[in-house]
């Protein structure tokens, strides 16, 4: 064997390598963020060589070659023929999912060597065949691959896939929805969707769910029945409470054990819910707590129930845990309340539910933690006293807010989840009308400014690194312009300047081709579309007159910005519908101004001005269309010259004499004919 050989074969070897640290490190971070779990089928560098050696597999072939005989898959092979499956006892040399790490077996993908090796790299002499129909195939990585050196980094000892034997169903939790399970991990990417088993949906899922909240509707009501009969007294009230509450948690933990998943997450629920009305009866109704041990064991209920969703990656268990956790300062009777311990006990815990929910993936969590916190701040904003805790109901806010910051800044994922988008805009215009409320004229433009510059600033310094967190960045910018906007710009000039920011939002969004600032841009544009029609010419030199200009400067600007786009339910793009209907302001700005102008004079000869503007108009059209050889806007001035004509017989001819019919008539007449004959010509020519 000569050198070259030898040197492109580990070569070779070293891309395969890569490639595999890559599709392992994806592999983790599909765990986390819970993608499909799999991943592109590699041969054995065994058969590589083999494959070499007898001259069958060209030199710096694809990896793509069906395993060799003997090798072991995964639902290929009847049982006890030597297949991969996940239920073969240690040592028996199969592929499982449930081996401990450093038995040699592979866990569902490539294995990993040993327990004191798990952050590295495989190495080349240990590539394990796997069959194209094995669990991992049909990744969306399959057949990619990155230029030498770009390889991702090695996994972390605490990574998610360093020793991932053994993974439960715990993986396809709820907060992590389209996350397949354990059992249909061997789904390929482009699989047809199975059809909904509506009745385990309907019989296992949601069946429980209602009938736990019937049955506590029965337990409440045999309470009530009991205890106005006098057989159940306060006190054991609340310990039967108290067991209940207990009972309703072992057997939702004993049933999450045994993965029935639906069942258990609705008796932890439950339990979470008996056990805060159990706190709040014995505080409140019957006075066997005091203020401080309720507010102790209410968080404490709250915490053992967010461990456990957090445990068993329930979103059900997170959300239910959230809006007990939110309203535990108003189940606790406080002698002197003190608002800056409420505001900022709703401030931490809101904070907490976000980033644990931003942590494990709860979707909806992570909105709800923003969601919840607007209640108990709108208590507090009424309830407060002076501007200082006023500032703090606002900061506890704004806090949310700059956390909600911080991990769009870390994450670079964060800008492709939409509802982590929807939120950070959403928020940004609550939190603005709360400003706008609670900190005054001056405080909210400052602050709304100092945040629309730090979004500018993030957006402009991602524009290299990630264009997703720029457009994100950059659409927040621009919301806060335009807030601002509305409350420093006088109502009579408010129209032209949205005008200008929508041009400008519309400028940028087709440069960054952000779907988000085009929106932003087409809402700020209606709004002042609106406002300056709205607002007719009622002097020559006015505020309305200015808002007209800026809107035929903006109908003109975005022409020449849309003109160029085309889609195939429009060929011909917007330029024709933006040309006409750009025509039609001129000719309403011409009559306003025209009207405006000739007020002075008598109806009559105020119509016969109106008429001769139009001729000069038409006339302006045709000629533009004829030196810039566009036949649409020679239509335009002809199809003009005639609504004058009708215009002149029907309304201006009853009320002139005769000497002016015969002027009107002639200067239409000569019109006419003059532009009938440049058509000719041009045609000619």
């Amino acid at each position: 064997m000569n050198q070259e050989t030898m040197e492109a074969r580990v070569a070779r070897l070293e891309e395969e390598v890569r490639e595999l640290r890559r599709q392992l490190y994806r592999y983790g971070r599909l765990l986390q963020d819970g993608g499909p779990l799999q991943a592109e089928a590699q041969p054995p560098s065994s058969q590589l060589q083999a494959e070499e050696h007898s001259g069958a597999r060209p030199s710096g072939s694809h990896l793509q070659a069906a395993p060799p005989p003997g090798s072991q898959q995964i639902g290929a092979h009847p049982p006890g023929s030597g297949q991969q499956t996940g239920a073969h006892p240690p040592g028996s040399g199969q592929q499982t999912g449930a081996h401990p790490p450093g038995s040699g077996q592979q866990t569902g993908t490539h294995s990993l060597a040993g327990p004191n090796q798990a952050a590295s790299p495989p190495q080349a002499g240990h590539l394990e065949a796997h069959s194209k129909e094995g669990p991992l195939a049909g990744a969306p990585w399959a057949g990619q691959s990155s230029a030498a050196g770009a390889a991702e980094p090695p996994l972390a000892a605490g990574h998610p896939a360093a020793g991932w034997s053994g993974a439960s169903a715990h993986s396809g939790a709820e907060g992590r929805p389209g996350q397949p399970g354990a059992a249909g991990a061997g789904a390929g990417a482009n699989s047809p969707r199975p059809p909904v088993d509506w009745e385990r949906q309907i019989g296992q899922i949601w069946l429980p769910r209602i009938f736990i909240v019937v049955l506590l509707i029965g337990v409440l009501w045999g309470f009530l029945a009991a205890a106005s009969a006098g057989y159940i007294t306060p006190a054991i009230r609340c310990w039967i409470g108290l067991a209940a509450s207990a009972t309703m948690f072992g057997l939702g933990v004993r049933w999450m054990k045994q993965d029935r998943r639906a069942l258990a997450q609705t008796l932890l629920g439950g339990a979470n819910g008996v056990l805060v009305l159990t706190l709040f009866a014995a505080h409140m109704l019957y006075g066997f707590i005091g203020p401080a041990a309720a507010f102790a064991l209410y968080v404490a209920a709250v915490l053992l129930f967010v461990g456990c969703s957090l445990r068993y990656r329930s979103q059900a268990l997170m959300l239910a845990a959230g809006v007990a956790g939110a309203l535990v300062p108003f189940l606790v009777d406080s002698v002197a309340p003190s608002l800056p311990l409420f505001i900022g006990y709703e401030a931490a815990f809101a904070g907490a539910a976000l980033l644990l929910s931003y942590r494990f993936g709860f979707r909806i969590a992570y909105v709800l933690s923003y969601v919840l916190l607007l209640p108990p701040m709108l208590f507090g904003g009424v309830s407060a006293d002076g501007p200082g805790e006023r500032w703090l109901v606002l900061g506890a806010l704004l806090l949310h807010y700059g956390l909600q910051l911080g991990l769009s800044l870390r994450d670079a994922e964060f800008a492709k989840r939409p509802e982590r988008q929807g939120l950070l805009l959403a928020s940004f215009a609550l939190n603005a009308a709360w400003l706008h409320e609670l900190a005054g004229p001056s405080g909210y433009r400052w602050t709304i400014a100092a945040l629309s510059l730090l979004l500018a600033g993030a957006a402009f310094g991602f524009r290299s690194l990630d264009k997703d967190r720029m457009r994100l960045y950059a659409a927040a910018s621009t919301l806060g312009w335009v807030l601002l906007a509305f409350d420093a710009a006088s109502y009579r000039y408010l129209g032209p300047v949205l005008l200008a920011q929508g041009v400008a939002s519309l400028y940028l969004g087709l440069r960054l081709s952000s779907w988000m600032q085009k929106t932003a841009a087409a809402a700020t544009l209606f709004l002042g579309v609106g406002l300056v029609l709205n607002a007719p010419i009622r002097e020559a030199w006015s505020e309305e007159t200015f808002g007209w200009l800026a809107l035929l400067a903006a109908w003109a600007a975005m022409y020449f910005l849309l003109r160029p786009l085309r889609h195939k339910e429009l060929p011909s793009g917007p330029g024709p519908l933006l040309l006409w209907s750009g025509g039609l302001l001129v000719l309403v700005f011409l009559t306003q101004l025209t009207l405006v102008l000739a007020e002075t004079l008598d109806p009559d000869r105020r119509s016969l001005v109106l008429s001769a503007v139009w001729v000069a108009y038409a006339v302006a059209l045709f000629a533009i269309g004829l030196l810039a050889h566009k036949s649409k806007v020679r239509a335009a001035g002809i199809v003009l010259l005639f609504l004058t004509l009708i215009k002149v017989i029907f309304v201006d001819l009853p009320g002139v004499s005769t000497a002016v019919r015969a002027v009107l008539f002639i200067g239409l007449g000569v019109v006419g004919i003059l532009a009938s004959r440049l058509l000719y010509r041009k045609q000619q020519e």
